[in-house]
């Protein structure tokens, strides 16, 4: 997957969008068409989610409280524990 602009390095996230988890529907996207670059776990957990490239994933007991440089499509609600979920796009 080619993420469709380069802000600056190090910039911070550029916009954000709440979401809940869901088994098929797949998350938003910026302006340009680009997937989320970062996700948000206000309370930790598990979360289940489609990679950048299409490919499932469970990242266990990610931290509450802090961003997660993660290039993603989805986050399933099918394995996912964590809460209060943000897309972040940088």
């Amino acid at each position: 997957m080619t993420i469709k602009h380069a802000r600056q390095p190090g910039a911070g996230i550029f916009t954000m969008d709440a979401f809940t988890a869901h088994d098929s529907n797949a998350m938003p996207s910026d302006p340009d068409g680009n997937p989320p670059q970062a996700l948000y776990c206000g309370t930790g957990g598990d979360v289940a989610l489609v990679d950048g490239n299409g490919n499932a994933v469970t990242l266990n007991n990610l931290a509450g409280g802090v961003w997660h440089r993660i290039v993603f499509q989805r986050v399933k609600a099918t394995g996912t524990t964590a809460g209060q979920l943000v897309a972040g796009f940088i």
